[in-house]
């Protein structure tokens, strides 16, 4: 898995898994499958207690670029189920939400401190730093993050916009919104303040999300 993720991160113009880079994170299901697939085939990974596949059971089923043969069944599969001496991938939708809380915490004030240290634009150039220190230098922020009309698709979404909803794929997972959503780092103005309302499970309990707060007062 490292060694088709690494790749990546030394060409993005490479491939991961016979798919092209970069690697989805988290990866949909779909991708997941293909992942399964390559790894089974290209590394000859079989489940030594389950012989032969159904039979049709092949890889343009999922429309991956991998050729399959025969019925062997591969041992890499897709998923949660339990089958003994298979080797699941499964991704982690609630680690996944909490990387990119803190990912998004992190880049809002690293580029926040190349402000205060005398640049005139931040965040690929989305943020003009002038008047940073203000009401209107938040919203400005929150609007760099979530809503740049050049990034615009179906939904509104801004430089975090690789950052996808794990839940819901389709999804940008920052985005400018007042409530707890499944799978999504809701971002919204508080007076100086960014407000940052996280949702990492199903139901959206005390114990399942976050609210957190990036005070410009104490920045700058």
């Amino acid at each position: 898995m490292e060694a088709e993720i690494a790749k990546c991160k030394l060409d993005r113009n490479a491939k991961a898994f016979n798919l092209p880079c970069p690697v989805p994170v988290p990866a949909n299901s779909v991708y997941q499958a293909c992942a399964a697939i390559y790894l089974s085939w290209k590394y000859q990974f079989r489940n030594p207690l389950v012989k032969t596949a159904h039979k049709g059971n092949t890889s343009n089923q999922h429309e991956c670029p991998v050729i399959m043969q025969g019925d062997i069944r591969g041992g890499v599969r897709s998923g949660d189920g339990q089958v003994d001496g298979d080797v699941n991938i499964v991704a982690a939708k609630v680690n996944a939400v909490k990387n990119f809380l803190s990912q998004t915490m992190k880049y809002i004030n690293t580029e926040l401190k190349r402000c205060e240290l005398g640049e005139e634009k931040v965040m690929e150039g989305y943020l003009n730093c002038n008047n940073i220190d203000s009401s209107n230098g938040v919203s400005n922020t929150i609007d760099a993050l979530t809503n740049v009309p050049a990034f615009k698709d179906n939904y509104e979404q801004g430089v975090l916009k690789e950052f996808r909803n794990p839940y819901d794929n389709s999804k940008p997972a920052v985005r400018k919104a007042t409530a707890y959503t499944l799978g999504q780092v809701s971002i919204s103005l508080a007076g100086k303040k960014i407000q940052l309302e996280t949702c990492f499970k199903s139901g959206c309990g005390p114990l399942d999300r976050a609210e957190n707060l990036i005070d410009f007062d104490q920045i700058f």
